[in-house]
């Protein structure tokens, strides 16, 4: 609930449309394009994933600083 919550929070920050949030933990949620990339929702479930603009997969505090920046939180980020 707390990962929602600030998934929520995020998404109306991000006026900008930089973030395309995804809930891994969804009952509909399809992990096979992930999986060939190498990221299991295993894993995605105990740290913070994120992919960058160019596609590079990005996880715990540098996806923190990257999510909160694109959501126009720089000094949280930091």
């Amino acid at each position: 609930p707390l990962c929602a919550t600030e998934m929520d929070a995020l998404q109306e920050l991000d006026w900008r449309g930089r973030l395309e949030l995804v809930d891994c933990s969804a009952a509909g949620f399809d992990d096979r394009v992930v999986a060939g990339e190498g990221v299991t929702r295993e894993a995605m479930m105990t740290r913070l994933h994120a992919r960058d603009p160019e596609g590079r997969w990005l996880k715990g505090l540098d996806a923190f600083e990257a999510v909160y920046a694109a959501a126009g939180l720089d000094r949280a980020a930091r």
